[in-house]
């Protein structure tokens, strides 16, 4: 583990924060781990862990960064863990309101540097994140980038343009 963490973080830029989210059913299996996370901390990473109740709850509290209660994380069951999950990555918040971009603003979306959006997609930028998305147009589902917006299946509609999978339709 601790090769394999600072082969990665050897990559990252000199100023920014390293940040290490351990995500375990709570049982470690290949050994002590808390040496590697100790020597990862002296380099300055910072440690957040994240296991079920019934784990080793010391092993998880040993290995997170201080102070401890605001870096070691502990749910009941894989249930509870999904809803963190889900409020991690926001999927249970509303997704706000778009804003009509031009679409040179979603030019650093795509390798190519412009013309990033597919052509049934558009420019907007996220009320809530602040970010710019290529958003498929209402009747249409996917990434929004260029050849990923599809047409609704026949019986179903999206009636908005809003960021989205199949399920929007």
């Amino acid at each position: 583990m601790y090769a394999l963490t600072t082969q990665i973080l050897r990559h990252s830029r000199a100023n920014a924060t390293k940040v290490i989210f351990l995500i375990t059913d709570g049982y470690s299996n290949g050994g002590d781990p808390r040496p590697v996370a100790a020597a990862l901390r002296e380099q300055g990473v910072e440690i957040y862990t994240l296991g079920i109740w019934q784990g080793n709850i010391r092993e998880l509290h040993d290995m997170a960064s201080h102070p401890k209660d605001q870096h070691c994380y502990l749910v009941h069951n894989f249930a509870e863990f999904e809803a963190l999950a889900r409020r991690a990555l926001h999927e249970d918040l509303p997704t706000g309101s778009y804003i009509q971009e031009d679409l040179s603003r979603c030019s650093s979306l795509c390798e190519a540097g412009a013309d990033c959006c597919d052509i049934m997609a558009s420019c907007k930028c996220g009320t809530h994140t602040g970010q710019y998305d290529c958003i498929c147009e209402k009747g249409h589902y996917g990434k929004g980038l260029q050849y990923e917006c599809t047409a609704c299946p026949p019986g179903t509609y999206k009636p908005e343009g809003t960021p989205g999978g199949l399920s929007t339709c």
